[in-house]
């Protein structure tokens, strides 16, 4: 009886250390694959802030991978810009470029232009005077926007009485091709 109870123990014991042993290896096959995972999303954030630099553009870029770590998504923070205006074309360069230097598929790339805070525009509305934006140093691309919408070149709006707005209608009718806000402005 002895022996059978050696021989059971036994069994058990190499069973505890095949389980443990295999756990280890998981655990260390686990905490492997996520350094690769890590270092590739690093050398793929760097050769898109390397592409950038070369092009003049600063950016901070964060790479995330997805379906286990085969393909990755990034996520660009950059200064708004008219060259980032058709962005579709700058991520066709850059999938090929990853692909090139790194040997990684980027599947997707997401872009965030960092608008400025409440505070900013509270700060370039006191500076308005009149119809004129004042020069408030500010984000250059939404300035100009924002200008070319709040004024349009060339219309003016101002009140009229009855009387000199049908007279400017009859006037319009009479001459057609001519719009009513170009008599307007007479």
């Amino acid at each position: 009886m002895m022996t059978v109870t050696a021989t059971f123990d036994l069994t058990i014991l190499y069973f505890v250390a095949a389980n443990v042993l295999f756990l280890l290896s998981y655990a260390l096959f686990v905490k492997r694959r996520g350094r690769v995972i890590q270092r590739n999303a690093t050398l793929i954030s760097t050769t898109i802030v390397g592409y950038f630099r070369e092009n003049g553009n600063e950016v901070s870029v964060e790479a995330v991978s997805r379906a286990g770590g085969r393909r990755f998504v990034a996520l660009i923070s950059s200064k708004p810009s008219k060259r980032f205006r058709n962005s579709h074309i700058v991520e066709m360069v850059l999938i090929t470029q990853v692909r090139k230097v790194c040997g990684l598929d980027l599947e997707k790339v997401y872009w965030c232009f960092p608008v400025k805070g409440r505070q900013d525009a509270a700060v370039r509305d006191v500076a308005r005077s009149g119809d004129e934006l004042a020069t408030v140093k500010g984000d250059e691309y939404f300035d100009e926007e924002i200008s070319t919408h709040s004024k349009p070149p060339g219309y003016r709006v101002k009140e009229l009485s009855h009387e000199k707005f049908d007279a400017l209608v009859g006037k319009q009718r009479s001459s057609p091709g001519v719009g009513l806000a170009v008599a307007a402005g007479d």
